[in-house]
């Protein structure tokens, strides 16, 4: 028995201190284009003349420079600019190598992986969902969750992960749907009789307010002269009080 153990015992440290590392060379990369190496996936974001690179690693974005054995460390993912070629901002050549130390999607979360470097074996926090081994926050489960209380909106979520709304405008002449969209009217959209009938009676009372609007135009004018002439008036009787009582005075002194 003992000696079954020494030689389990032999065969298992070696296995667990064996280089699990990997290391790959990609061929020529442009922008947008992906890399995977060990169930981690590089993606070139974009490029400068001097062959710098910003890249994203399973959502996790980064800076590559160029150098001979220079390497640049993104969410774990060890890379190196083997081969680089700048036509512009938009066409590129990279060619990069790119070593991951341990196997991400092996269903174990080790000691140097996390939520962040590999969801995919370590799960996500909180509400979070591992999608493409980043974790994301879907944003519904049903089409209710969507709604954007516009009945002239087609709300959906979509059935694939991670599940996001879109809200689609509607455009067609449905009767009976609870929406007159702009190119729809009463001859093929029953939803429109509705609108057109308060636009009809809103014409057919604006004339009302009209008159009344000219009568209290009226009462303001009237008011105004009357008080103009209640103005002249108080001044009429304010000079003639003035008059009394200088008279008066000039009698006295006589």
């Amino acid at each position: 028995m003992r000696k079954i153990i020494f030689l389990l015992f032999l065969v298992l440290i070696p296995l667990a201190f064996a280089d699990v590392s990997k290391t790959e060379t990609s061929t020529a990369l442009d922008i947008n284009d992906t890399f995977t190496v060990h169930g981690k996936t590089l993606t070139i974001l974009s490029a400068e003349r001097t062959g710098k690179l910003k890249v994203s690693v399973d959502g996790v974005e980064g800076i590559v420079r160029p150098g001979t054995n220079r390497t640049s460390n993104v969410n774990e993912m060890f890379i190196e600019i083997l081969n680089f070629t700048y036509v512009d901002s938009e066409d590129i050549e990279a060619i990069l190598e790119a070593t991951v130390l341990l196997e991400c999607g092996d269903d174990w979360c080790n000691n140097t992986e996390t939520s962040i470097s590999c969801c995919t074996d370590c799960g996500c926090e909180g509400n979070m969902k591992c999608f493409d081994n980043i974790c994301q926050v879907e944003d519904c489960i049903l089409d209710f969750d969507c709604d954007d209380d516009n009945l002239c909106t087609v709300d959906e979520c979509s059935t694939t992960p991670p599940r996001t709304c879109s809200n689609t405008l509607v455009v067609n002449c449905v009767n009976n749907d609870s929406c007159c969209p702009d190119t729809c009217g009463a001859d093929n959209d029953t939803d429109c009789m509705e609108i057109e009938e308060i636009v009809e009676e809103t014409v057919e009372v604006s004339p009302q307010v009209e008159q009344v609007k000219e009568v209290v135009g009226s009462i303001k004018e009237k008011v105004q002269v009357s008080e103009e002439k209640r103005n002249g008036i108080l001044i009429l009787i304010g000079t003639a009080l003035l008059v009394l009582i200088i008279g008066y005075f000039v009698v006295i002194k006589k």
